[in-house]
């Protein structure tokens, strides 16, 4: 990734548009966590062009113009059918940015691999300053540093061959990575040092199939998710980390319904959970899929059900199974 247009907004010279594209969306996201700290008397403005149509977007660009002391940046989150659909939708958005002041920023976050219809040269002919950054997965040396620099964050050291069995265990998707780097940092404590053993105790394995699992049934489907995690048994995975990741993910998905229902918005759920935005934007949309009584009803049985394995009345491994089977 370049770093380039990190240094010129901490120099104090940012750009007017910063188009965030490529399949590393942990990273995407961190990007813009960092530019909204870094910009702390702009007034921050979120649209997801999922959910808002494209003039909400245009609106908003529109009404920088009529702002005079204050500074706006805008941030519009999936924006992928715009910079790769229509002309029309660049060619409005350019104009907009043509006429808006520098000192407004707007960041486009677009879930694909490439720039679409943006480029720099068409960009440079209508004046608009802007920085077009690929956030590329990164290597496996990448990982590695990126991993020992989260381990810091917590004051804490990583042995080389820690790191290695870290990224061997879980995969190199930073989304679980960031997880398990938070489980491990928090069971160290007071320690320093983060040994090859510590790893080997608490990463989980499979974790990626194990994520993919807990999608799969709170996208309700089931016949999916059980072949899954039938799957998922033959290869080790641990059943009480699975059952322990399904009430962490139904309780959040609940409570998402909850705000949901009053009227309260993703931003304000992620905030108040402290989730990572990407995260929280999921399960907010996994929310809207369910009727608040639907929910109530699925959680209250993972309970009981959770509830049962704790006296010792039923396996972990069969609480799994029953759960599938009264969803």
């Amino acid at each position: 990734m370049d770093l380039e247009w990190a240094k010129e907004v901490v120099a104090n010279k940012p750009a007017k548009l910063y188009l965030f594209y490529g399949v590393e969306e942990y990273r995407k996201e961190e990007a813009i966590r960092w530019l909204a700290a870094k910009l702390p008397s702009f007034k921050k403005q979120t649209i997801d062009l999922e959910e808002q149509p494209f003039e909400k977007l245009i609106q908003a660009l529109q009404q920088c113009s009529l702002v005079s002391g204050e500074r706006r940046l805008i941030i519009a989150r999936n924006a992928k059918k715009y910079i790769t659909g229509a002309q029309a939708n660049l060619e409005q958005l350019f104009n907009c940015l043509e006429h808006v002041d520098m000192k407004h920023m707007l960041v486009l976050n677009v879930s694909h691999a490439g720039a679409g219809n943006i480029s720099k040269a068409k960009l440079r002919e209508r004046g608009i300053l802007a920085w077009l950054v690929n956030f590329k997965p990164l290597t496996r040396i990448e990982c590695q540093t990126w991993v020992k620099k989260e381990f810091k964050k917590n004051t804490l050291e990583i042995d080389p061959l820690a790191v290695a069995e870290l990224i061997e265990s879980v995969g190199n998707d930073l989304f679980f990575l960031a997880q398990e780097i938070r489980k491990i940092s928090t069971y160290c404590g007071d320690s320093t040092n983060v040994t090859q053993e510590i790893v080997q105790e608490l990463a989980s394995s499979n974790v990626t199939d194990v994520f993919g699992f807990i999608k799969l049934v709170a996208n309700r489907k089931i016949q999916e998710a059980s072949l899954l995690w039938e799957k998922l048994k033959q290869a080790g995975a641990q059943p009480n980390y699975a059952l322990a990741l399904l009430v962490r993910q139904f309780r959040l998905v609940f409570l998402a319904r909850i705000l949901l229902d009053q009227g309260r918005t993703k931003e304000e759920f992620t905030a108040q959970f402290q989730l990572h935005p990407y995260v929280g934007s999921e399960i907010f949309k996994v929310a809207t899929g369910y009727k608040f009584q639907e929910l109530s009803t699925l959680f209250y049985k993972l309970l009981q059900i959770d509830g049962e394995r704790k006296r010792c009345r039923v396996t972990t491994d069969n609480c799994i199974e029953l759960f599938l089977l009264n969803s």
